[in-house]
């Protein structure tokens, strides 16, 4: 079960904030493992063993996919706030 986690930061430290989360998917090394140790079940004609790292991959893929999600998300909605004030302080 996933829950969301609200807070709130200064506008200026969004771009800063986001660059964190994915530097933590960036330094995450579970997927690069995974694959070296599928190859390696299947060098061992190991298929269940195979089988069950894929799964276990393609749940990290999941996680992975909804933090990129949220990264979008939060982008989003930064650039919406920056330029609307761009057009605020042009038309004032």
């Amino acid at each position: 079960m996933r829950a969301q986690i609200s807070y709130s930061i200064d506008v200026k430290d969004i771009p800063a904030e986001v660059k964190k989360l994915l530097l933590e998917l960036k330094e995450n090394n579970s997927i690069k493992n995974s694959f070296a140790k599928t190859f390696e079940a299947l060098a061992n004609n190991d298929e269940t063993h195979a089988i069950k790292i894929i799964d276990a991959l393609r749940q990290e893929l999941t996680k992975i996919d909804a933090r990129l999600l949220d990264c979008s998300n939060i982008l989003t909605g930064y650039h919406e706030v920056t330029n609307k004030e761009e057009v605020s302080n042009e038309e004032g």
